[in-house]
C-alpha cells in the first residue's frame, strides 16, 4: 500500500468503513482545529484505548445509514 495515504482495518468490512469515514472526519476537524492556533490537546493511549473499546460497539446504526445512502446514489 506504499504511497496510497491511508489503510483501514476492522474486524469486519462494516468495521473498516467506520474507521475510514471517522479517520477522514477526524483529521479534517484536526486540521481545522489547528489553523485556529492555540494548543490542542489529544488523548493519551488510555483514552483512546477506552474510546477505541467502544466505537466498534455502534457500527449497525451509521453502516445502515451510509449503506442506504449508497444504494440511493446508487439508483439515480
Amino acid at each position: 500500500m506504499r504511497g496510497h495515504g491511508d489503510a483501514v482495518v476492522g474486524q469486519s468490512v462494516k468495521h473498516a468503513v467506520l474507521h475510514a469515514i471517522y479517520a477522514e472526519f477526524n483529521a479534517r476537524i484536526q486540521s481545522e482545529a489547528l489553523k485556529l492556533g492555540g494548543t490542542v490537546t489529544y488523548l493519551n493511549e488510555a483514552e483512546a484505548t477506552k474510546i477505541g473499546a467502544g466505537n466498534d460497539a455502534g457500527v449497525d446504526r451509521p453502516w445502515e445509514l451510509w449503506k442506504s445512502q449508497a444504494l440511493a446514489r446508487q439508483r439515480h
